[in-house]
């Protein structure tokens, strides 16, 4: 083989060893999820913050601004796990970049609604159909667009183990916005 070839094999190795590090890893998470067994280190904590970590470690991974945050100044911090809810929003914006058209960015947005923090990550490609919402949290779902994964239900379990919800809207003009909700009272 030559030089070349070889770099490019083990780039190739190397890329799918990290693939499955990630996987291992995701599974390892999931059965802590399911097995209640979870500690949370909740302090207040800033959305906009760990929005603009995510985005800048998204912009680290693949030298592009392709995502845009959106945050009053007003928006109180909030108690929750600041790990955990990187590494959920990490997989939402993740999941989110993997479809959103090249001529647009996701979005991320903080908002208050009544007692509840909210965090949308909205992206602006294919929308998901009903029957895939109904799956989506599902490990190892595979919808109409062939990803199978374990990022979304890790998603959800952190963000309930904080007592919050993961939803998922239509955005308007096409597009799927994800909303990790959080309340704001009381301490998970």
């Amino acid at each position: 083989m030559s030089a070349d070839e070889r770099r490019e094999l083990s780039q190739a190795i190397e890329g799918e060893a990290d693939q499955l590090d990630r996987l291992i890893g995701d599974l390892l998470d999931l059965s802590r999820l399911e097995a209640g067994a979870l500690t949370l280190n909740c302090q207040d904590n800033s959305l906009e913050e760990v929005a603009g970590d995510v985005a800048a470690r998204a912009y680290e991974r693949s030298k592009q601004e392709r995502i845009a945050l959106s945050f009053a100044d007003s928006l109180p911090l909030v108690a929750f796990d600041y790990g955990l809810i990187r590494q959920a929003l990490t997989n939402l914006v993740e999941n989110a970049l993997r479809y959103e058209p090249s001529a647009r960015k996701v979005e991320l947005r903080g908002e208050i609604a009544g007692e509840t923090a909210c965090l949308l990550v909205i992206n602006h490609g294919p929308n998901i159909t009903e029957t895939e919402r109904v799956h989506l949290l599902e490990p190892f779902y595979r919808g109409e667009h062939g990803h199978i994964g374990l990022g979304l239900p890790i998603a959800g379990g952190i963000v309930a183990a904080h007592h919050g919800r993961l939803l998922v809207e239509d955005t308007p003009g096409g597009g799927a916005t994800f909303i990790i909700t959080l309340p704001m009272r009381k301490e998970p």
